[in-house]
């Protein structure tokens, strides 16, 4: 049997094991072995004090390295969770659209077809910011690409790649643009009631922003322009309001900057455009 000395050391030297880290701890052992000696629970005081100090250090290091290890993953399921929501948004307005136009316009399995590019484009423009990325390039139908950009802690979208973004949902919509240097004056005529500032940033030419916009291809010039903040681009809108002008230049008897070529562009007109508008809210 243990004396009341003993025990007093016995249990003395179980609270100071118990407070150690976990990495400082024995093994299990038998339960002899685990009765310290006077000389052992003697020597348990007598440690260096860098080897204290390090003990104490080590569990704080690991500590906010792995609260930060859960905010990451935290972060990466909420973000998981709300690409997925989008995604069923998107999916759900892609239904509806494809059958608007399917009773509407007369859509072909080819016409269909055209149609998902739209509907793959408006989730990139819908979308991108979500991927977290520098640059974010999404590649069109027609060959070109075009950017979301992260500048200073913004997504921007350059005007070049509005225009670009634009052709490729005509094409697809199958009225493809003719006139390139008129359309992009109507929509860069459009693009003047987006302000500096609100919807905006104004670079001055050959800035590090722009610089590194024409090394992505995003402009062709780095002259001084509005550089548009991701979120105050108005695509839908954009689009209609070309489609519009193309068919009032049709209806008063003038040249228009596209031709209608294939559905459901050629069952459009000004009195079924409202149908299209209501479609893509």
């Amino acid at each position: 049997m243990l004396t009341t000395s003993r025990r007093q050391d016995f249990f003395a030297a179980q609270q100071q094991h118990s407070h150690m880290p976990l990495q400082h701890q024995h093994p299990q052992q038998p339960y002899q072995q685990q009765v310290p000696s006077q000389h052992t629970h003697h020597s348990q005081h007598l440690h260096h004090p860098q080897q204290q100090q390090q003990q104490q250090q080590q569990p704080q290091q690991q500590q906010p390295q792995h609260h930060f290890q859960q905010f990451q993953q935290d972060q990466q399921q909420q973000q998981q969770q709300s690409q997925q929501q989008q995604a069923q948004q998107l999916q759900l307005h892609s239904e509806h659209q494809s059958i608007f136009f399917g009773d509407s316009l007369n859509l072909s399995t080819a016409s269909a077809s055209r149609i998902e590019e739209i509907d793959r484009l408006s989730v990139f423009l819908t979308t991108a910011p979500t991927y977290q990325l520098e640059i974010a390039k999404f590649l069109l139908p027609t060959g070109e690409t075009i950017s979301c950009v992260l500048w200073n802690e913004l997504y921007h979208i350059t005007g070049t790649d509005i225009v670009r973004s634009l052709v490729s949902r005509f094409e697809s919509f199958g009225r493809p643009v003719r006139n390139i240097k008129k359309f992009e004056e109507g929509v860069f005529s459009d693009l003047r009631n987006l302000k500096p500032g609100a919807d905006a940033c104004l670079e001055e030419p050959k800035s590090p922003f722009l610089e590194m916009l024409y090394r992505n291809n995003c402009i062709r010039t780095q002259k001084k322009q509005k550089v548009f903040y991701w979120y105050s681009v108005p695509h839908d809108r954009l689009f209609l309001d070309a489609m519009e002008r193309d068919l009032k230049r049709e209806q008063a008897g003038t040249e228009p900057t596209s031709q209608a070529v294939a559905e459901p562009a050629l069952s459009c007109t000004l009195e079924t455009l409202d149908q299209v508008a209501h479609c893509l809210e």
